[in-house]
Formats: C-alpha cells, sequence, structure tokens
C-alpha cells in the first residue's frame, strides 16, 4: 500500500516536471493538489519515510514555485517566427555521414568524466589544485576551457569562481565582478564550498529535477551560468545539447519550433527531449543523438546562430 502510494506521488511529480512548458498553470496545480493528497496518506514509520515525505513536499512546493515564476512572467520566445527552421531529416543524415566525428566527441566527453568521476553524488579525487585554472596544467577548469567539446572561447577566470591568480601568486576568488585575493586557508574553505555545490547541481539532474537548478544556485559559490551549463552537458550529455547561453537557447529552441523561454538550464533540456524524439536513426543512443545534434548545430549553424545573437 505505502509503495503504492509513493509510486502516484512519483508519477505525478514526474508528469509535472515534463510538463511545466506545455501544460496550462491550473491543470499542473491539479495535479499538484493530488500529490499533496496522496502524500498526506503516506504513513510515517521511520526516519527514510519521514524523508522522502518530506523530499516529495519540498518537490511540490519547487514545482509551485518555479510554475508561479513563469506564469508572472508571461514571456514568450521572441525568435519564435523570426528565423530558418532546422530539418531533423537533414540532420539525421549528417549525423550518419559524420559517425566517426561523433564517436570523436564523445570519447572526448568520456575522458573527461574518467579523469574528474562523478560517482555516488561526488566528484571524485577533486581537490583545489585540480580544480584551478591559471596554473597552466590541464585542470578541471582547462578542460571546460580547451579540452572538451563546445569551445567556449578563452574565459576571464573570475567565472570559474575561483582561480589560481599568476599575478599575485595567490588564489583568488570573484567578488561580484571583481578579483579578491584570498589566504591559502580561505581559498580551501570556498573550494569545499564549491565543490558541494556544483555536485548538488549535478545530483539535480540525477534526480530529474532540472527544474530546480536555476533558483537553487542563486547566491551560491558557483561558476558563471553559462559553465555551470557546459558542466552539466558534460556530465549528462543525454539530457543537453552543448550550448551553453541563455540566447542561443533561446533561439535554437525557436528553430526547432518551440516556443519557451524559460531558464537556461530547463530550455536546453526540453530541446534535448525534442531532439531525441525527433532524430529516428536505428540503434543509435540518447547521448549519440543530443551529441549528434550538438555536432551538427556547431558545423552547420554555428555562423547563424551567432549573427542574430551575438556573444
Amino acid at each position: 500500500m505505502k509503495a503504492d502510494i509513493l509510486g502516484e506521488i512519483n508519477k505525478r511529480i514526474d508528469y509535472c516536471k515534463n510538463n511545466l512548458e506545455q501544460k496550462k498553470p491550473e491543470e499542473i496545480e491539479k495535479v499538484l493538489v493530488e500529490i499533496e493528497v496522496f502524500i498526506d496518506q503516506y504513513q510515517v514509520e521511520d526516519d527514510i519515510d519521514q524523508r522522502i515525505k518530506n523530499n516529495r513536499r519540498s518537490d511540490v512546493n519547487g514545482l509551485r514555485k518555479i510554475m508561479q515564476k513563469t506564469k508572472s512572467v508571461e514571456r514568450k520566445n521572441a525568435y519564435i517566427g523570426q528565423v530558418e527552421m532546422i530539418d531533423f531529416d537533414k540532420c539525421s543524415k549528417w549525423i550518419i555521414k559524420n559517425k566517426k566525428e561523433l564517436k570523436n566527441r564523445i570519447e572526448s566527453i568520456d575522458l573527461f568524466k574518467d579523469k574528474f568521476p562523478f560517482k555516488e553524488n561526488m566528484l571524485r579525487g577533486l581537490d583545489i589544485k585540480k580544480y584551478v585554472i591559471g596554473t597552466g596544467l590541464e585542470t578541471f577548469c582547462w578542460y571546460l576551457e580547451n579540452g572538451t567539446p563546445g569551445a567556449m572561447g578563452q574565459r576571464s577566470s573570475l567565472d570559474y569562481y575561483l582561480y589560481w591568480s599568476a599575478e599575485d601568486d595567490s588564489y583568488a576568488i570573484r567578488n561580484g565582478v571583481h578579483k579578491g585575493v584570498v589566504s591559502e586557508g580561505e581559498a580551501g574553505r570556498v573550494f569545499d564550498s564549491l565543490k558541494k555545490n556544483i555536485e548538488a547541481m549535478l545530483q539535480l539532474v540525477g534526480e530529474n529535477s532540472i527544474h530546480l537548478i536555476d533558483d537553487r544556485r542563486q547566491g551560491k559559490e558557483l561558476p558563471k551560468a553559462n559553465i555551470l551549463q557546459k558542466i552539466l552537458f558534460l556530465y549528462y550529455p543525454d539530457m543537453f545539447i552543448g550550448y551553453y547561453s541563455s540566447a542561443y537557447i533561446e533561439k535554437i529552441a525557436a528553430m526547432i519550433g518551440l516556443n519557451i523561454a524559460a531558464d537556461v538550464y530547463r530550455s536546453n533540456a526540453i530541446i534535448a527531449d525534442r531532439v531525441k524524439e525527433k532524430i529516428i536513426i536505428p540503434k543509435l543512443t540518447p547521448m549519440e543523438k543530443t551529441v549528434g545534434f550538438t555536432i551538427y548545430l556547431w558545423d552547420e549553424w554555428d555562423d547563424y546562430i551567432y549573427q542574430a545573437v551575438g556573444k
């Protein structure tokens, strides 16, 4: 009985997560009320049950908050009807023709994940020296900028929040838009918090709670939004595409017929879902579809996207 109730709760929560952008707010609210009824029926027998109940209430509150935020904005995608449309048949043929390039890109992503593994909700073996850019070594941040698919160009070191300042021979952090030189001890504290925050964002993806990322990252010690999006793409390339700025994502959404203007993380994930649905190639995995689509955009559409959006 209890397992059945939990199953109904989870089924409805997944429905809400997957339909926040497509359904009317009143339809989602109706389902949220149903979930609350089931949560009240869920009997608590131990601490684990209580935690499950609390987590499900938190899910409902998070969904309701995002739904209300989306409703209050009432903003449509400005690119709808103003851009060229992507033909998924042409995209599929391009992927088939360029399977070797796709294989190489995926191997590059796998190399990054092997070097900086995320297992059991933890970035294993990642310490401050392996994280920071500015040392001249092939660190976590160096790979984000130079050693993985989806080049972002040379970034300001401030974008990574914590980095090594060769100029000051010291660690430095982002303090608003300025650099703040810190002691080794303070840098260690900042790194521990930064690492936990990145792990928390990755965990939200693993829990299919992408809708909570933008809200929960606010005010946290984290890399800039577009760098965080690249981190999420590299660890979950089957759930995102390899574009990171909100302007690019909004335009790409319009180019595949999606009238969405949500935060960059949810919009990116919705695009990836549409890509997995529309690319019909036998034996192609979800990751091969999303990465293949990304490479197709990089090679065939990047100039067009850039011209209208800019950096």
